[in-house]
């Protein structure tokens, strides 16, 4: 149990989680998805759609991510993708101060587009190593804003949005772009169009 600050990044990247975490090669981040903010029902189709794509229902989609990150040793990340073309919005404020904590290796200002993928409602399968500089930030409750949060534009937000480009600049060693290699995404989660968001290394 952890305070009722930061959500679910909190939970994963601080305290007794984040040492399990470093423990394991993989780790499956999901959370219940509460969005009181949003209409009757529409949380909870979320949360579906996310557990959906990284456990399965039908279709053993857990064990085909895991078996492809036996596969590929460049895969950092996978994340059910969102067919929106999600930006920045309020955050990209907050984005200079959690890249001047992760590490002087990653550039002062981050040279993405405007729109880019990255794993919306905050749910993934990651390797443990790739998510390592964001363990080793030693976060607190306290580096976390208080509730009530607005429904965007905090640090949160920010960094569920930086997630996906730190861990493929991590997995390859030095700076590059991540590749978001949809078709093979799409083939291994079955062929569905857009299912899935891949970081591999270029």
């Amino acid at each position: 149990v952890v305070p009722n600050r930061g959500r679910n990044f909190s939970a994963l990247l601080s305290g007794p989680v984040a040492e399990l975490a470093r423990s394991h090669d993989l780790v499956l981040h999901v959370h219940c998805k509460r969005s009181p903010h949003a209409p009757t029902g529409v949380g909870e189709q979320w949360r579906r759609h996310l557990w959906t794509h990284l456990l399965g229902e039908e279709s053993a989609f857990a064990d085909q991510i895991v078996a492809e990150f036996a596969r590929s040793p460049g895969l950092g990340l996978v994340a059910p993708e969102d067919r929106r073309l999600p930006d920045w919005d309020g955050n990209r404020a907050f984005v200079p101060e959690w890249l001047a904590r992760l590490g002087p290796e990653f550039e002062p200002s981050l040279s993405v587009p405007t729109h880019f993928d990255f794993p919306v409602g905050g749910m993934f399968w990651v390797r443990s190593e790739a998510l390592r500089p964001f363990l080793d930030l030693a976060l607190s409750e306290t580096d976390f804003p208080e509730e009530p949060l607005p429904v965007d534009g905090t640090s949160l937000h920010a960094l569920e949005r930086l997630l996906p480009w730190r861990v493929a600049h991590h997995r390859v060693g030095q700076l590059s772009d991540a590749r978001i290699d949809r078709q093979r995404a799409c083939h291994l989660l079955g062929e569905q169009p857009q299912a899935a968001l891949e970081v591999v290394a270029p």
